[in-house]
């Protein structure tokens, strides 16, 4: 007989080809928005799909003169890293369980402890977003981003690599932890249990 309940089929869900943007000329796709356009983006869509596409791996495309040109890949044509690179290698460092996240930061645990990802993503302006970007040259990438002072441009332009330290704490019960992310920041803490040390 009959009972009237269906079954329900539950396909994954892809998210292939994907970017900020579609041109091999941006070059917003060679800076720090890159990297907190990523966590920004992933981090907020964790439940919504099952799996993420970057659109693409390196920028070995019709190469032009310039080191940092404004493709779409994780690695400039002769190897170096972008930011897009190091979100991707945060993101790989997260645990399988999340604990909690908000605006900005993401939480996960692991076997060995906890991963705390944070971002500092500043969207750009509405001339930007309507695809005009006269603005922006080759030295000047940052000129659509309102909030950004000129004296944080330097700091900027002089970061290519994640800065590494370590601390070890001893602590019982809460462990507060405050951070201050510069602009197009991204950072992550990796908490590892230690019993008996």
């Amino acid at each position: 007989m009959f009972s009237g309940c269906h079954q329900i089929i539950c396909l994954p869900v892809y998210l292939t080809e994907w970017n900020s943007t579609v041109s091999h000329k941006d070059l917003m796709s060679d800076t720090c928005f890159k990297s907190a356009y990523i966590i920004k983006n992933f981090t907020e869509n964790y439940d919504r799909l099952d799996a993420f596409g970057y659109w693409l791996l390196t920028d070995l495309l019709l190469l032009p003169q310039q080191l940092f040109h404004g493709r779409l890949g994780l690695f400039t044509y002769n190897n170096i890293k972008k930011p897009s690179y190091h979100a991707f290698s945060f993101l790989n460092k997260l645990g399988n369980e999340r604990i909690a996240d908000g605006d900005g930061y993401f939480i996960t645990r692991s076997r060995t402890g906890y991963q705390i990802l944070l971002h500092n993503y500043n969207h750009y302006d509405e001339v930007y977003a309507k695809g005009v970007s006269i603005s922006i040259s080759y030295h000047e990438r940052y000129s659509h981003f309102p909030e950004l002072t000129a004296d944080e441009v330097p700091y900027l332009r002089s970061i290519s690599v994640p800065k590494l330290s370590r601390s070890r704490i001893h602590a019982s019960g809460a462990l507060p932890i405050q951070a201050i992310l510069e602009p197009f920041e991204i950072r992550l803490i990796e908490i590892i249990e230690r019993f008996g040390e």
